[in-house]
């Protein structure tokens, strides 16, 4: 299969969303809630929440890509993903459990993605794999419906979580709550789609939702990781207008500088190595510079994540 330096751009940026979040992490506790410094993290939080569920949206389109015009050798299929991710897995998971990160039982920590928060990632897309052969099938046999159908029960579920159904790990280790970005991925490889200024509109509008319904949401109050959340209808309508966008108009991310293009192709590439490193990284970072961690000390946020991304790649090359 021919490899696309467009999807691994956008692979690049879905990280550089990832790390950007949880680095702005560790600032919320230092700002005064509704302070301009507090109230710019919240948009810049929420502006990265297309992330994980453009990481989703890939694995469903790569998948297909690969798979869309040949037959689908389960055996092999199988095989493949399960070499792919689950050595690094285990590596990070057990490095994660045996520094303390977790106070959950080893069972848990390996089999639920518990061994650190953001590890709740791979028993969920594992999840999604083992489904992947249905996916295909259907959206090569009803693709609107199909689309249409996940669409409709990852809404009924963010109205469940809504609820106050479930803890937010819990809502991320299953697969539902991120199914319809996988099924629309895997429509954008089968099918063409198309809209490209509509999609644009839904992006913008997104993004400007998205923020507004966080801020309405700490206003109640409620807690800023509940009003975070990916699990959201805002969220839901932002993270697929940029699915959509990046799908239909990523090609002209290649028209970047080129080291530029060729650093975040590299990135992108290498982008499941630092999921899984990315959190060491910033706690080993932020426990050797906490004393210059202050409210305003902005500088300090883009070297930072680039920071956290190169010695995430280090480590896990040399591990």
């Amino acid at each position: 299969m021919e490899r696309r330096e467009e999807i691994d751009v956008l692979k690049a940026l879905a990280i550089i969303g990832v790390v950007g979040i949880h680095f702005g992490s560790y600032f919320f506790p230092l700002y005064i809630p509704f302070s301009p410094l507090w109230s710019r993290q919240v948009v810049i939080d929420q502006i990265w929440r297309f992330s994980v569920p453009m990481f989703v949206a890939l694995s469903g389109y790569t998948l297909a890509w690969r798979y869309k015009d040949t037959t689908l050798n389960l055996g092999e299929f199988f095989r493949r993903r399960v070499l792919r991710i689950l050595p690094l897995y285990l590596l990070w998971a057990g490095v994660s459990f045996f520094l303390g990160q977790t106070g959950y039982p080893f069972w848990q920590a390996i089999l639920l993605g518990r061994a650190d928060y953001h590890l709740y990632f791979v028993p969920m897309i594992i999840q999604l794999y083992i489904f992947f052969p249905i996916f295909l099938w259907l959206i090569k046999k009803w693709p609107p419906v199909t689309v249409a159908a996940a669409l409709g029960l990852q809404v009924w579920l963010f109205s469940l979580y809504g609820r106050g159904q479930w803890s937010d790990q819990a809502q991320y280790l299953f697969a539902g709550t991120w199914l319809f970005y996988f099924v629309f991925g895997i429509y954008g490889a089968v099918a063409k789609i198309r809209g490209g200024i509509l999609w644009l509109i839904i992006w913008l509008g997104g993004l400007w939702l998205v923020v507004n319904d966080t801020f309405n949401l700490l206003k109640l109050p409620t807690d800023l990781i509940v009003a975070t959340r990916f699990t959201k209808f805002s969220v839901l309508i932002y993270a697929t207008g940029t699915i959509g966008v990046g799908l239909i108009w990523g090609k002209f991310l290649l028209f970047v500088p080129y080291f530029l293009r060729r650093f975040l192709v590299f990135v992108g590439q290498q982008s499941f190595l630092i999921y899984l490193s990315h959190v060491l990284i910033l706690q080993i970072f932020f426990a050797m510079t906490r004393s210059a961690l202050y409210p305003g000390n902005a500088f300090l946020t883009a070297p930072s994540v680039v920071l956290a991304l190169i010695a995430s790649l280090v480590l896990a090359k040399l591990l």
